[in-house]
């Protein structure tokens, strides 16, 4: 398994679950707050009494086993570990609300998983392929697939016995069905998540020269 792979499964694995504990954390004493407050009401003319003598204790975050099952083995304490630089990103963020605290986490909660897919095409991609999204981010307007195919064509007498199985169509739905590059009655062009993967190569320094 190269880096990458071990990469793109760590997060694959951690990103909700760590998500997922950060949250119930920070909402914890404002939902206990707030169910300590709700003793009584009304639905429809019934009136259900939520605070009866000796009925105090409110279930925490932690001892919920739909939390608990999802939150994934830390032997060597690492999650443990990012939990508290969360912690500390939030604080120095000074966010005193606890929607601004989620609203914060997903958006960078939806950074993670964007860039975790991008190492997972990367995993996947040609070299010619890659080429021919360059090709197509600089075009004004959408292209025929006969300009695809100069691509693919290169690449073939390159390494025969890689493509030999695999056809120009494959070649093609691989980066429409990945959502690099959409078509549409006017032929093939890069998409805006093509262009985020352009962008993300151009800024971890990942070889664009890859096989194939």
């Amino acid at each position: 398994m190269d880096a990458l792979t071990l990469v793109s499964n760590s997060i694959e694995h951690l990103a909700w679950p760590i998500a997922a504990v950060v949250l119930a954390l920070i909402l914890k004493e404002p939902l206990k707050e707030l169910l300590q407050r709700l003793t009584k009401a009304n639905v429809k003319g019934s009136e259900f009494n939520f605070a009866t003598p000796g009925q105090q204790r409110i279930e925490s975050p932690e001892s919920n086993s739909a939390i608990a099952d999802s939150v994934p083995a830390d032997p060597l304490g690492l999650q443990t570990e990012l939990e508290k630089r969360i912690y500390a990103d939030l604080e120095s963020r000074k966010l005193e609300a606890p929607e601004d605290k989620v609203t914060v986490l997903v958006k960078h909660h939806a950074a993670l998983q964007l860039k975790n897919s991008y190492i997972i095409v990367y995993n996947q991609i040609f070299g010619s392929q890659i080429s021919a999204l360059q090709s197509l981010n600089i075009q004004t307007e959408p292209v025929g697939a006969d300009i695809l195919s100069f691509f693919y064509a290169a690449a073939y007498e390159k390494s025969p016995d890689v493509y030999k199985n695999y056809s120009f169509q494959q070649y093609l739905d691989y980066l429409t069905g990945s959502g690099l590059v959409g078509l549409d009655e006017r032929g093939y062009f890069i998409t805006n998540y093509g262009r985020g993967f352009l962008m993300f190569l151009s800024e971890t320094g990942l070889t664009t020269n890859r096989a194939f």
